[in-house]
């Protein structure tokens, strides 16, 4: 019994279940809990699912029998400054098996850069 006298609950959904799948922008602004799977493949399959609602900003997937230890992560790509498109141009200019990916490295330049400007924003007194 329960400490309101209610019958326990039986319904649980995450009984047994390994993988926790969480999504931060949908449905909440906040991290949420979306649900769970017995399998990794599952549980990214759910990922990769609600990534696709919208305002879902990233979305990833813990392993709940190893301290909810982080095992694959989703970040929306974030639109770049074209200055960081020449900046990688600029790098990848000798290595033509890479410069197909001058977006990605872009997109990390811009990312990296807004970490940094927001660590240091959360340092000023």
């Amino acid at each position: 019994m329960t400490h309101s006298g209610g019958k326990p609950h039986t319904n649980v959904g995450d009984r047994g279940q390994r993988y926790e799948v969480r999504a931060r922008g949908y449905p909440s602004k906040e991290e949420s809990v979306i649900g769970w799977a017995a399998d990794l493949p599952g549980a990214k399959a759910m990922a990769q699912a609600i990534q696709k609602a919208p305002g879902c900003k990233s979305t990833t997937v813990h392993d709940r029998q190893h301290d909810n230890a982080l095992v694959w992560v989703w970040l929306e790509p974030i639109p770049f400054d074209p200055a960081c498109l020449e900046l990688a141009n600029h790098f990848l200019q000798d290595e033509p098996k890479l410069r197909h990916r001058a977006d990605e490295l872009a997109s990390d330049f811009q990312q990296t850069a807004e970490d940094w400007i927001s660590t240091e924003r959360e340092d000023e007194p």
